[in-house]
């Protein structure tokens, strides 16, 4: 509630004297510290194993090896038969007011904005002249979005008692129905979701090179994933591995790690301002002049504004600042900032598209300049399986080259 999360609620189809046996597990424990590592032994882990205490011979640690992600355990849960009961959605306030607020038309949301901010008051004698349902719907969710304000902004308003008092006394007034519904439909929930790792098989041709690569993530969504399951413009990629192999070449080289990538599209409007941002750590390959091909240490990272264009356009925009380590480098190191704007667009259900481009322009340290541009989609075959089509155009240094590859995901 506090941080305007949507929560799942999976009710557990436990026996009393399973809840009992979970319980007295749980006080017997007392004050026993444990460790706590996040990719692992996490919150998700531990309350698996009070489960697995509940109902002996379950075994659900035991399905996860190397890392436990949250996603993984509702799903495991889920598909064990007796375990789950029911399941329930409840929405978020920002979910719940963004659904009410989508109903309204542009004039409604302006009689919003000015109760809220005081411009007008419930009696203002234009605002009774509208429609008894409008008057009703601009007043209810002007009392919802000035209660959420409050919650996330408290030092912003200090007359908010009277004011939410007043425009409750002028909804009272009104005997009709809201013509604005705030039941939220569900979206798909976790389980429904892709699981959290990826192999992908990738053929594609870099300037004048072939190459074949493969592809590990263990965890967790990136941005062209399918989204249902998952929180709309939201990336999450960790120890995401990339080993490539050149025609002609003798061996495989490590074309990238990912240690981490986070990426958070956060839409703005004029009734909410986040911010966008985003970081991403690892090793990746750049062409640095006399040393083509080169292994870098990279972190970058920014923060920037989002835009819904329609329904499921967003478009993006980035400051970002980036950090290359490399002995091949002069000075050893690149230290230099640029923007990265893009467009994320969910054609269909099964066709994502996403169109970028960035420059960045290193200033201190090997002095250079990086721009890139490019289109990437993807085509959901079946639930747990993709392809994906890309084409980049980059320069680095004076190296100028046009990356084009297909990739097959399977997710698993």
């Amino acid at each position: 509630d506090q941080e305007n999360r949507d929560v799942w609620e999976y009710q557990l189809n436990f026996t009393p004297e399973e809840i009992d046996r979970l319980l007295m597990h749980a006080w017997e424990l007392g004050r026993i510290n444990f460790n706590y590592y996040f990719f692992d032994q996490n919150c998700s882990y531990y309350v698996l194993s009070l489960f697995d205490v509940a109902r002996p011979g379950a075994h659900l640690t035991d399905q996860f090896y190397g890392w436990v992600i949250p996603a993984d355990t509702v799903r495991l849960l889920t598909a064990r038969a007796g375990m789950v009961k029911k399941v329930v959605y409840r929405a978020a306030t920002r979910t719940r007011l963004q659904y009410a607020l989508a109903q309204l038309s542009a004039t409604d949301k302006t009689w919003v904005l000015a109760l809220v901010r005081q411009e007008l008051t419930p009696l203002d004698s234009a605002l009774q002249k509208l429609p008894p349902n409008d008057q009703a719907a601009i007043l209810e969710i002007a009392y919802s979005y000035l209660r959420y304000l409050n919650n996330t902004e408290p030092k912003k308003f200090t007359e908010v008692s009277s004011m939410s008092r007043n425009l409750l006394l002028a909804r009272s007034k009104l005997d009709v129905a809201s013509r604005v519904s705030n039941v939220v439909t569900p979206p798909a929930p976790p389980e429904d979701g892709h699981k959290s790792a990826r192999l992908a098989l990738t053929g594609g041709r870099k300037g004048q090179r072939n190459y074949v690569e493969i592809k590990l993530r263990p965890a967790y969504h990136d941005l062209l994933d399918p989204d249902a399951g998952y929180s709309p413009g939201a990336q999450l990629d960790f120890m995401d591995t990339t080993l490539r192999y050149y025609d002609k070449n003798a061996g495989v080289d490590l074309e990238d790690f990912t240690l981490i990538n986070i990426i958070s599209l956060s839409s703005r409007n004029q009734f909410f301002k986040p911010l966008s941002w985003e970081v991403n750590t690892g090793l990746t390959r750049i062409e640095i002049p006399d040393h083509p091909y080169s292994l870098v240490y990279r972190f970058n990272g920014g923060v920037g504004l989002s835009f819904d264009v329609t329904q499921n356009v967003i478009f993006y925009s980035f400051l970002e600042g980036a950090f290359d380590a490399s002995r091949r480098l002069r000075q050893d190191y690149a230290l230099g900032a640029g923007p990265t704007i893009g467009i994320l667009g969910t054609i269909t259900p099964r066709w994502k598209v996403k169109l970028y481009a960035h420059a960045i322009n290193y200033g201190l340290g090997d002095v250079h300049s990086s721009r890139e541009a490019g289109i990437e989609q993807r085509i959901t075959l079946t639930p747990q399986s993709a392809l994906r089509v890309n084409v980049i155009r980059k320069k680095e240094f004076a190296y100028l080259w046009t990356d084009f590859n297909l990739a097959w995901h399977w997710y698993f």
